[in-house]
Parts: structure tokens; C-alpha cells; sequence
């Protein structure tokens, strides 16, 4: 008798357990359904911005479906499960998709996306680059700075700006591949190099972007006077008040207005 209720409770325990398995996967299979309606929604609908300027335009009617910006919000309340088929979308066909999926994946913050950002900063599409170089910003993983430093050198048009919006929004992971840029061979990387340091409000900056100041390039002393006016330190005072007879215009004015924000010029 013992035995046999023994293998009654053994059998109702297994019972419970199939059957709780099979209610977690069918909340599975109905929670990716979710992501993938949702994510239907605005496959072949172009990104918001460019759909903005040619209604702007009068080339594009208005969209009668919903905002992306509630699909994102419905996105982001199912969570970590939307990652997998939301990178699945970066990786399509569908440009808008992918692009809407870059942003989200950004700001959902899953670390699991972070290979697969970095990986669509090298896509061949333009916009699928420059939103996941943002995204980058947005996911927060202090991993992104090495990828990040390294696209301010791009050749691709508008990727520089973007990545080094992404960085100043990584925040302090960001100086090091930052600074070393500063001595890049190209003007354009160490200019964009001195901004964002300046942006960053590191003053470990302060003597480097200083020795800046004495670039060949006036792009490059300009940015790093102007840096130099967002750190605020009074280091900078003197070798700044020095370049106030720069032979370039705009170098002259960054100076300016840095001494200006030190409290040196009215």
C-alpha cells in the first residue's frame, strides 16, 4: 500500500512538472509571436526621420500604422526575450527593421547585442551603421569603447559624429581609446579626438589636449582650446592666453571664448 501511494505521488509530481513545462513553452512560443508582430509592424516602413522629411516634402503620404516609437516601447516592456529575434532583424534583409532593431537593442541594454552592434558599425548600409554606432552608446557596456574609438577613424559618411556621440555617452570607459587618438596621423581623428575629450569633462585631459594646442593643423588647436574651455581648469590659462595671436581666425576665436568660460576674458 505505502509503495503504491509512493508511486502515485512520483507520478502526480511528474505530471505537475510535464505540464508546467509545457505552459512555459507555450509562454515562450507566444512571447516570441509577440516580438515577431511587433517587429512586423514596421518592416518596410522607412526610419522615422527620413519619413518625417519626405512628408515634410510632400513625397510620402503619412503612415496610418502606429508610431515606431510605441512598437519600441512594446519591445522594451517584454525585455531580455525580444533580444534574440531582434537581432535576427539587424542581421536581415529589411533595412528599416534592422535599423529600428539597432535602436532598440541599444536601449533595451542586454549584453548579448554587443557583438552583434559592433558587427553592424561595418554594414554596408548606411543607416544600419550609424544606428547601431548610437545603439552602442545607449547599451552601456563599457566593451563598446575600444570598437567606438576606433570609428572616429571611419571613412564612412556621418559614422565619426555618431561615434563620438556614442562615446561621450559611454562616459569614463571612453577616455583612454580617446586620448590615445589624440596622436593619430590624421587631423580629422585627432580634432574629433580633442572634442570629445572635451565633452567627456575628464581633467586628466588637461595637459595632453595643452600640448594639443601646439598641433600643426589648426583644426586640431582649435577643437583643443575649445576642449579645454568645457574641462575649466585654470592650467590651461596661459597657454591659451599664447595663442591669442594664432595666424588662423577660428583658432583665435576658440581661444576666445575659452578664456572667456576661465574666467580670464569679458
Amino acid at each position: 500500500m505505502i509503495r503504491r501511494k509512493k508511486l502515485a505521488w512520483v507520478a502526480g509530481v511528474l505530471l505537475v512538472l510535464a505540464a508546467g513545462g509545457a505552459w512555459l513553452g507555450v509562454e515562450a512560443t507566444s512571447t516570441d509571436r509577440r516580438v515577431k508582430l511587433l517587429l512586423d509592424e514596421v518592416r518596410g516602413r522607412r526610419p522615422d526621420a527620413v519619413s518625417r522629411w519626405l512628408i515634410g516634402l510632400g513625397l510620402l503620404r503619412q503612415e496610418s500604422g502606429r508610431h515606431r516609437e510605441d512598437v519600441a516601447g512594446d519591445l522594451l516592456a517584454v525585455g531580455p526575450p525580444a533580444v534574440p529575434q531582434l537581432i535576427e532583424a539587424l542581421e536581415g534583409d529589411d533595412e528599416p527593421a534592422a535599423v529600428f532593431a539597432a535602436d532598440v537593442l541599444g536601449r533595451l541594454g542586454n549584453p548579448r547585442a554587443l557583438e552583434p552592434l559592433v558587427a553592424a558599425m561595418d554594414d554596408p548600409r548606411m543607416l544600419v551603421r550609424i544606428e547601431a554606432t548610437e545603439a552602442l552608446g545607449d547599451l552601456g557596456d563599457v566593451r563598446a569603447a575600444a570598437p567606438l574609438a576606433a570609428a572616429i577613424e571611419s571613412q564612412f559618411d556621418f559614422q565619426p559624429e555618431a561615434a563620438a556621440d556614442a562615446l561621450v555617452k559611454l562616459g569614463p570607459p571612453a577616455f583612454e581609446p580617446v586620448l590615445a587618438k589624440l596622436k593619430h596621423e590624421d587631423t580629422a581623428v585627432r580634432a574629433l579626438a580633442a572634442r570629445i575629450l572635451g565633452e567627456l569633462g575628464d581633467r586628466r585631459a588637461v595637459e595632453p589636449l595643452i600640448r594639443a594646442l601646439g598641433d600643426g593643423e589648426w583644426h586640431v588647436r582649435s577643437q583643443a582650446a575649445w576642449a579645454l574651455g568645457e574641462l575649466g581648469d585654470g592650467r590651461a590659462t596661459g597657454p591659451l592666453t599664447g595663442l591669442l595671436y594664432d595666424d588662423n581666425g577660428v583658432v583665435r576665436a576658440a581661444v576666445a571664448t575659452a578664456l572667456g568660460k576661465l574666467g580670464v576674458m569679458e
